[in-house]
């Protein structure tokens, strides 16, 4: 969930620090290349969806698609404002790791997919814009075209009731992050300033087989997230620059961990490609 920050040195790498004009109008011209470079995927994965079976992961990952269209066009105005002048990156080559190969949408692919915001991510167009960019992370991983909710039962067999339909439709507490958000863990550490492998991993409860599952959240995951403040959540939401909607989230969320560390319950994820 890091914002783009700096990577290597100025001897290993490109220079990160903005300090004169033509190196912020340099900067734009990247993340104007690199938010056109995340369409493709994007709507490869829009396509892979049946809007009548999936509809709510239709309306998930086509406003993402909305979101980085809205990025790439503020970057391009941002360059226009500084004297800029955005002339529309080429269209880039589709390489077969961002187009897929058309194959139904499944656990597997949505792993695949959820690299794409990834610095790491086998797409070599955005791997080489990210490197040439000096970025390190760049913005959240959006898991494309998944659901994710967090919820609290206070059982193993409530919490494995709502594997077909959710823990909306079994009337338990919860908070739907839409894909925004799938490693608490990682949120926890960011929150809590303790190192990530202070925390134990998730366990899994149940699956089935395809596209649904359900595994809880460890008791240290949990307990850090209700240890955290307002003062703490608002510090981190300017740190990392998180939008309205990111901020509500990671506040329900510490709320959701707070009410299962008050009534003694688990807290669990609910996933479904």
């Amino acid at each position: 969930m890091n914002h783009l920050g700096p990577q290597g040195s100025a001897a290993s790498g490109p220079q990160t620090r903005i300090d004169t004009l033509d190196s912020l109008r340099e900067h734009l011209q990247w993340a104007i290349e690199l938010e056109h470079a995340t369409l493709p995927p994007y709507l490869c994965a829009l396509y892979s969806l049946d809007p009548e079976r999936t509809p709510e992961a239709v309306e998930v990952v086509g406003s993402v698609f909305i979101e980085e269209m809205l990025h790439l066009a503020s970057a391009a105005n941002l360059l226009n404002a500084v004297g800029g002048h955005p002339p529309g990156p080429p269209p880039p080559a589709v390489h077969p790791a961002e187009a897929g190969d058309g194959e139904e949408l499944s656990r597997a692919g949505v792993s695949e997919h959820r690299t794409a915001s990834s610095p790491g991510s086998p797409i070599p167009l955005r791997r080489a814009l990210l490197s040439r960019a000096g970025v390190g992370m760049i913005g959240k991983v959006v898991a494309m075209g998944v659901l994710v909710d967090y919820f609290t039962a206070d059982s193993e067999q409530a919490a494995r009731s709502v594997l077909s339909g959710g823990p909306g439709a079994a009337n338990l507490p919860y908070v739907d992050c839409k894909g925004w958000l799938d490693e608490p863990d990682t949120l926890a550490a960011e929150l809590s300033g303790r190192d990530l492998s202070e925390f134990g991993d998730s366990e899994a409860v149940v699956d089935d087989g395809e596209s649904a599952g359900v595994d809880r959240m460890a008791p240290e995951t949990v307990s850090a997230l209700a240890a955290v403040d307002d003062a703490r959540l608002r510090e981190y939401a300017e740190e990392e620059l998180l939008d309205a909607f990111e901020l509500e989230r990671v506040m329900a969320l510490r709320d959701l961990a707070r009410e299962a560390v008050r009534l003694h319950q688990g807290m669990y994820r609910w996933t479904c490609a």
